[in-house]
């Protein structure tokens, strides 16, 4: 098993993905599992607390690898609103 340190590494590799094509996202998927089971794996509460998080927004991280547009800015504009 590979250190947490590595593991940090791949998971944050994984992560500045962009503009990644289906099949890509696929192969990055299987990579992203098995980071997680890595992660469970660990011994390490933080690690094992952090591959549950990372699972809870697995939808939204294959989205990020897709595609580059979000709504960010529709997102900060309602949130001014509702602080006015």
């Amino acid at each position: 098993m590979a250190g947490l340190c590595e593991l940090k590494k791949k998971l944050w590799a994984l992560l500045r993905m962009k503009n990644q094509s289906k099949g890509a996202c696929r192969h990055h998927i299987g990579e992203l599992l098995h980071l997680l089971v890595q992660l469970r794996q660990s011994g390490f509460e933080p690690a094992r607390t952090l591959a549950q998080t990372i699972e809870d927004w697995s939808e939204e991280i294959v989205c990020l690898w897709r595609f580059t547009r979000n709504n960010g800015i529709t997102e900060s504009f309602h949130r001014k609103m509702k602080l006015i």
